[in-house]
């Protein structure tokens, strides 16, 4: 009886151990008969919706995580070989001017500074537009049309106004291309003191000033460039109202400041997320994408 029951309790009966005061715990009734719990069936059970609720985590990162990779393999197959072409058109431009500056350093023993040696900032930026017009504008078009597929889809393409992206786009070659170029460069030119007649030793070190950044820029900066052209064609298909989601892409350098604007949700399209970007990339070789907050 509940008399005998809290009795052993109180037993000082070495047989009663800690671990038997708390099974008779477990079953003690005050009031009627005792009712026996399975301490060890509860603890599985437990177990078994927590690993149950694991799962259901895992799994729903998992698509997560499948469906972002989706949307990045539909943005790389709108863009085709788009990224190569403008590689190579880059190229071009660098390496017309490079003629042209090693030709200049040749002929004219009196120029010698870099002011004096290489085109203007404008005159750069110029060349490079010219060269990347086509191309780059079709990667505009691809990223309006992979928005204009969620937000308009009866909105043709050639209805949205690309012109303002385009300026924002290729207005990027300048911190891309056109300023560290000419940086490298112009270190190379006061740095080699060359009084010989053909200035051999200066053309070689610029010749190698522009090898380098051929063969260890042109393909990054080639890839920023489509970045930022398809993100903006997204961004120049959207109206008043229209929200985007920013896309970590895992595939490149790893982007920490891509995973907080990723945390950021839906973001009213052209606003700033958290890193004060309105667009990837964040960073060079950032390959991130702005997407519709209903993919």
């Amino acid at each position: 009886d509940d008399g005998d029951y809290l009795g052993q309790l109180d037993s000082d009966d070495p047989d009663v151990a800690s671990d038997d005061v708390a099974a008779l715990a477990a079953v003690a009734s005050i009031n009627g008969p005792a009712m026996v719990i399975d301490l060890a069936a509860a603890e599985q059970r437990l177990e078994q919706s927590e690993a149950a609720v694991a799962v259901a985590v895992l799994t729903t990162e998992q698509d997560r995580t499948l469906a972002q990779q989706a949307l990045l393999d539909e943005r790389d197959d709108a863009i085709g070989d788009l990224g190569q072409q403008i590689a190579r058109r880059i190229r071009r431009v660098v390496s017309d001017q490079e003629n042209e500056v090693l030709d200049l350093i040749r002929r004219n023993k009196k120029m010698k500074t870099a002011e004096q040696i290489l085109p203007s900032a404008v005159e750069q930026m110029a060349a490079y537009r010219s060269a990347v017009a086509a191309d780059l504008t079709a990667v505009l078009h691809a990223g309006v049309e992979f928005a204009l597929d969620t937000w308009r889809p009866e909105t043709h393409v050639d209805q949205i106004d690309v012109s303002a992206a385009f300026d924002q786009a290729v207005e990027r070659l300048s911190e891309l291309a056109v300023a560290p170029l000419t940086a490298k460069l112009a270190r190379i030119i006061a740095e080699v003191d060359d009084p010989t007649p053909d200035r051999t030793d200066l053309v070689d070190a610029v010749r190698l000033g522009y090898r380098e950044f051929k063969n260890d820029r042109i393909a990054e900066v080639a890839g920023d460039l489509v970045t930022v052209a398809f993100s903006r064609g997204v961004l120049a298909a959207a109206e008043p109202g229209d929200e985007v989601r920013w896309i970590v892409d895992h595939s490149g350098r790893a982007c920490p400041d891509g995973e907080d604007n990723n945390l950021a949700g839906p973001t009213a399209a052209g606003e700033a997320f958290p890193t004060g970007d309105d667009c990837p990339p964040v960073h060079p070789g950032c390959r991130c994408l702005l997407v519709p907050a209903a993919r």
